[in-house]
């Protein structure tokens, strides 16, 4: 094995840390709608991963309305979705601010 930490050999532009936390957002789909609900995974300076309980789809930005993550973010583009089952979708989020 070489020297490399895991995270010199990912494409991430920085470092992720655990973080549980839910989330309320609306996409530009739903936005008349009832607000659509959520839970983090893991957050970092750039991105999130979130467990969405409604369809998601790469390439949709969202608007996060409320949370109690320890950054700032309000909108995000949705990077990469990978279906956990029938009602969750696991997601990667990049923050666009």
């Amino acid at each position: 094995m070489d020297d490399m930490s895991f995270e010199s050999r990912t494409k991430r532009k920085s470092l992720r840390r655990e973080f549980h936390s839910f989330v309320e957002y609306e996409t530009d789909d739903n936005a008349a709608e009832a607000t659509l609900k959520g839970h983090t995974i893991n957050i970092s300076d750039s991105g999130l991963c979130i467990c969405f309980y409604n369809p998601i789809a790469e390439g949709q930005r969202i608007r996060i309305k409320n949370s109690t993550l320890p950054i700032s973010y309000s909108k995000a583009v949705v990077c990469w979705v990978k279906k956990i089952d029938k009602k969750t979708f696991m997601a990667g989020v990049a923050c666009m601010e």
